[in-house]
């Protein structure tokens, strides 16, 4: 592991326990924070163990959201419909991050993101809610924090359309579209 790659290591580790339903304490995630072990008499020793080398930069793939068949007459206005109801999380993940935004921490179904330009030891920006698919701003200085704070938080749909399309809705269409 390298020390320098810390808050990365810290920041995968985090959203893998968090995908097989973990969740950790990540507030005492500064290398120099004490740690504690509880004494167990039986505790195991696994001398075959691997350091656990994965960053969240290296964990980038687009994955298409899992969506049931969808009827070739689906309409334009129940495609950004079911994408809102069934956006992969990583799909997400990955425009957040393509944005410039910079995965900050995972606290429950809440992953904390810092906006683009900022030191991600400086605060939060901003977190996407997985059970309900929304992304809050709390920073005025994110790019597009007016439409998101005006609105209370955004949905996938707006995220695609904001980040990955500049606002260009058919873009953001054909965009989701791909995507089901």
């Amino acid at each position: 592991m390298d020390s320098a790659l810390h808050n990365e290591h810290f920041n995968a580790m985090a959203s893998f326990f968090n995908h097989v339903g973990i969740t950790i304490d990540t507030a005492p995630r500064n290398v120099a924070s004490y740690r504690f072990l509880a004494y167990d008499p039986d505790a195991y020793f696994n001398d075959g163990a691997q350091t656990f080398e994965k960053t969240l930069t290296n964990e980038r793939a687009l994955i298409k959201p899992e969506v049931q068949t969808i009827s070739s007459e689906a309409n334009q206005n129940s495609v950004w419909q079911i994408f809102n109801r069934h956006a992969d999380f990583n799909v997400i993940h990955n425009i957040l991050l393509e944005a410039g935004w910079q995965y900050h921490s995972t606290k429950g179904e809440k992953i904390r993101y810092t906006r683009p330009e900022k030191d991600p030891r400086n605060g939060l920006s901003a977190e996407y809610h997985t059970r309900l698919k929304t992304f809050f701003v709390f920073s005025s200085e994110a790019p597009k924090a007016q439409f998101f704070i005006n609105k209370g938080g955004g949905s996938a749909c707006d995220i695609v359309v904001q980040y990955a399309a500049h606002g260009d809705k058919k873009r953001a269409y054909q965009i989701i579209k791909s995507n089901l």
